[in-house]
């Protein structure tokens, strides 16, 4: 009995996961696709940190399981990003990157709004979805946004979840370019052009990435 309550609610954790998932997909429609490859990836990458890592070897599966739940929502503040910017077809002015960075902490404060359903009322993926949201944007060396955090004060769910972001938007097709090529995309991320990474991570990136590579075959 108790085995088959537990199935229940992690169905109903995929539903409301595949919910908030459909919503995103709706309003951004170039990320469709993405946030399934995104788990992908980032499920990939925790299996060769758990070996090469210090940082992720203490996670248990129970955890992997909801990390990669977690990194689907890294972007969910992009709900809140006005249409002219979320689907503007050439680069973004310095004025509207500004805007579209804010989509790190509103994202966090719509999961804060959103912690009656039941998937989020678990306090462990609660945090999670939190912390990828605000922090995936985050750099290795204090780069990024939005908090100029730097090495071990990246929470690694949040550091991993930012290199399967950055792998899936260079191999993917956008409206104003085309998929890269995938040694073009491993040479651009090992040469820190996309902000740089930990190199026990690019470890992991080098022994997952046969399989990452059949993501998109």
């Amino acid at each position: 009995m108790q085995t088959t309550n537990m199935d229940k609610l992690q169905g109903l954790y995929e539903r409301q996961l595949q919910c908030l998932c459909d919503m995103m997909e709706f309003r951004d429609l170039e990320t469709g696709g993405h946030l399934r490859r995104i788990s992908d990836i980032v499920n990939l990458l925790l299996g060769s940190a758990k070996r090469h890592c210090a940082w992720a070897a203490r996670i248990s599966s129970a955890q992997i399981v909801k990390i990669t739940r977690a990194s689907m929502l890294h972007d969910i503040g992009k709900i809140s990003m006005p249409d002219s910017i979320l689907h503007k077809p050439e680069k973004l002015t310095p004025e509207e990157r500004a805007i579209m960075q804010t989509h790190c902490e509103k994202g966090a404060k719509l999961l804060e709004q959103l912690r009656y359903i039941e998937v989020l009322q678990d306090e462990e993926m609660y945090r999670f979805c939190r912390e990828i949201c605000l922090y995936h944007h985050e750099r290795w060396n204090g780069e990024g946004y939005s908090f100029g955090l730097i090495r071990d004060s990246i929470p690694f769910w949040a550091h991993i979840t930012a290199l399967a972001d950055v792998y899936d938007a260079l191999m993917s097709k956008r409206v104003y370019r085309n998929a890269l090529p995938y040694q073009d995309t491993i040479n651009m991320i090992n040469a820190g052009d996309c902000g740089s990474f930990c190199p026990d991570l690019l470890t992991c990136l080098k022994e997952t990435a046969p399989r990452l590579k059949r993501l998109y075959d």
